[in-house]
């Protein structure tokens, strides 16, 4: 074999087309993904700037509950300090992390089609 047949290079064409095809569907198809990738990250931060807020109401909360705590008599705090630890606690303790980012999707390279067609025809290509 000197070089490749009619056949294998139309087979070669053929292939090397639909590599191109879907990889231009694969394009747009992360394009749209990375749109609504925008889309939930702007709810993200919607839903962590809300995540803000409890954060400095807890803050507020403690230090009210706390103050009050605070100037009551040693009798009281025995009776009922520990309700009132435990409500501090809880307010001092609420998993508040904020939602992560979602990064874009990142694919392959997607040259195969370029490599393919570059392939040699002959010994002397």
């Amino acid at each position: 074999m000197h070089e490749l047949t009619a056949e294998d290079k139309a087979k070669r064409d053929e292939i090397v087309t639909k590599l191109e095809n879907a990889s231009g569907k694969i394009t747009k198809q992360q394009e749209k993904v990375d749109d609504e990738i925008a889309a939930l990250n702007d709810e993200i931060n919607e839903y962590n700037a809300a995540l803000k807020e409890v954060d400095a109401l807890a803050d507020e909360v403690v230090r009210r509950i706390q103050g009050y705590y605070n100037s009551k008599s040693e009798g009281w705090k025995e009776e009922k300090g520990e309700a009132y630890d435990d409500w501090i606690s809880s307010w001092s303790n609420i998993n508040l992390s904020p939602m992560d980012m979602i990064e874009e999707i990142a694919l392959d390279d997607m040259e195969h089609s370029k490599e393919v067609a570059e392939l040699p025809e002959s010994p002397e290509s």
